[in-house]
């Protein structure tokens, strides 16, 4: 019962954190704009705090840990991709560019085709 209500919290908590991290990142940019013709150096501080606290309160949420974990498993899929050779790519590219040139082809037969019947011969 107790560590349910802990995980509950702590899942709570996190998105307390998510919120309050798009709050700020909302109102400092907010800020940034409006003090930036005035107020450069002030505006540029201010702007490097709220990552700061950004980057302190993502860091403490605890669901990054599965983020960080399916960016991993992510990057090792990837490397396991075996990519085309640069002629297998150039073939291929040939047969798809040829396939549409014939489908383009007996599309606009079949529309003449069918055209020429509907309206010479059945519509006249």
């Amino acid at each position: 019962m107790s560590n349910y209500f802990i995980k509950i919290f702590s899942i709570f908590s996190d998105k307390i954190k998510f919120l309050l991290v798009i709050f700020l990142a909302i109102i400092s940019t907010s800020v940034f704009c409006m003090l930036y013709k005035k107020f450069t150096f002030f505006s540029i501080l201010i702007l490097i705090i709220s990552f700061l606290l950004e980057f302190i309160l993502i860091y403490t949420i605890e669901k990054k840990i599965l983020f960080i974990k399916f960016i991993k498993e992510s990057l090792c899929e990837v490397k396991k991709i075996v990519w085309p050779k640069p002629k297998e790519t150039i073939q291929m590219t040939i047969t798809v560019f040829s396939f549409v040139l014939f489908m383009a082809f007996f599309l606009r037969s079949v529309d003449k085709f069918l055209e020429f019947f509907l309206y010479n011969l059945i519509l006249r």
